[in-house]
């Protein structure tokens, strides 16, 4: 992940990803073993495929693994994502990363992508949506972070991204927004400040009723998305506040033997209703199940 090769980096980090993706045991391996502050760095990359591919792996080491989401949190993942949009985060994180990108700007390296600058908007995209899928994430696992999220200007953001023409941008844009609009503090602060935004969500829900009855199926989501995001702004009242500690709970367990250790033998005992048990206990003097008789195939 330190070579001075994008190419290198950025497959570097896609390896990572693929190793952790859905593997909790994995996960705590690349956690344990210092994984999670290259792949931070990487997000201030001067190459958007690294950064893209940087992404890629936190989301395979957060998913499903509180500890993982915790440390990237700690370590400043919220405001490093809101960066990555463009939002205003704080001013010593966008020094770093503008300090990070120019140590990464150099001439092309020997097996570098020649391309990658013809490629930058179709890439950009690609790293937005990576983006705000994992933003999402993090939003439904800490509905507290929605309220910080507003503070750093990403509602602001999101409205620019919903100018998109690309139907999935807007969905993903709709969908954060909606987590951060869910949340008591969130609301409160968008109904605040984002003037306009309910106007702006109409005309969107209004360009999608006059789309053919085709590309309104296949753009479903995002017309529903739209519904229930000005059903909740339109309210006069804030949102309930998640019950309990709040948040998705998704987290996976490493199992012992995945772990290392002995794998636990496991004995599995079918019980019958007591009623029925009883019955049958009585129907036979000596407490054993009756054998159902199996009839004799017929030979032709």
């Amino acid at each position: 992940m330190s070579s001075p090769h994008p190419s290198l980096r950025w497959r570097a980090a896609e390896i990572t990803a693929t190793c952790m993706a859905n593997n909790p045991p994995v996960q705590r391996w690349f956690l344990d073993g210092g994984a999670l502050q290259p792949l931070m760095q990487l997000l201030s990359d001067s190459s958007m495929i690294v950064q893209t591919k940087a992404v890629l792996a936190l989301s395979a080491l957060v998913r499903h693994y509180d500890q993982g989401l915790e440390a990237f949190r700690l370590a400043g993942g919220l405001q490093k994502l809101l960066g990555l949009l463009g939002c205003p985060t704080d001013s010593s994180i966008q020094a770093a990363s503008a300090a990070a990108g120019q140590t990464r700007q150099q001439e092309p390296q020997p097996g570098d992508d020649q391309d990658a600058a013809e490629q930058q908007p179709q890439q950009q995209r690609r790293l937005q949506r990576k983006v705000l899928a994992l933003l999402q994430y993090m939003l439904m696992k800490h509905p507290a972070d929605c309220l910080a999220s507003a503070q750093f200007g990403a509602v602001g953001r999101l409205r620019q991204l919903l100018a998109n023409t690309a139907s999935d941008m807007r969905q993903a844009a709709l969908s954060v927004l909606l987590e951060i609009c869910s949340n008591p503090g969130g609301w409160e602060k968008v109904k605040q400040q984002e003037h306009g935004l309910i106007e702006q969500l109409q005309a969107l829900q209004q360009q999608h009723k006059q789309l053919s009855t085709e590309d309104q199926e296949a753009e479903q989501e995002e017309g529903q998305l739209l519904g229930q995001l000005l059903s909740v702004l339109q309210s006069a009242q804030a949102p309930a506040a998640a019950g309990g500690s709040g948040g998705l709970k998704d987290h996976v367990d490493v199992d012992p033997y995945q772990d290392g250790e002995a794998r636990t033998e496991k004995t599995l005992s079918l019980r019958q209703p007591e009623g029925q048990q009883q019955e049958q206990q009585e129907q036979q003097p000596g407490g054993s199940l009756p054998l159902m008789a199996v009839p004799k195939p017929e030979l032709r």
